[in-house]
């Protein structure tokens, strides 16, 4: 699998196209921080969006589930770097948002769906 980094400068576009990819694809959200270690935030619930502040600040809002029941929206503030890891298709299949506190989100979609 082929790791790269995304430039600030693209994130909107970037996150326009990996949403339009996935839209509906079940999707694992993790958090990952040092105090509290590798969380599962969301686990195989649709993907529905990712998008940066539209004045173009922070956060970057992820969103997954359909329906009131299972809809989680995740906010990651502070974002400073975005990497996307592309499958040997050339798909990206796994974001990995660091924030400004070393805190990692990462966004995976499921391989057998995406």
């Amino acid at each position: 699998m082929d790791t790269r980094e995304i430039a600030s400068s693209q994130w909107s576009e970037f996150f326009e196209r990996f949403t339009r990819e996935h839209d509906g694809v079940p999707a694992t959200l993790r958090v990952m921080r040092g105090d509290i270690g590798a969380q599962v935030e969301a686990r195989a619930l649709p993907f529905e969006g990712i998008s940066p502040d539209r004045r173009g600040g922070d956060p970057i809002t992820i969103d997954l589930g359909r329906g009131f029941a299972t809809h989680i929206e995740h906010r990651v503030t502070a974002p400073r770097r975005v990497w996307a890891q592309a499958d040997e298709n050339g798909r990206d299949v796994s974001l990995e948002i660091e924030s400004a506190d070393d805190t990692k989100t990462i966004i995976e979609i499921s391989p057998s769906e995406g």
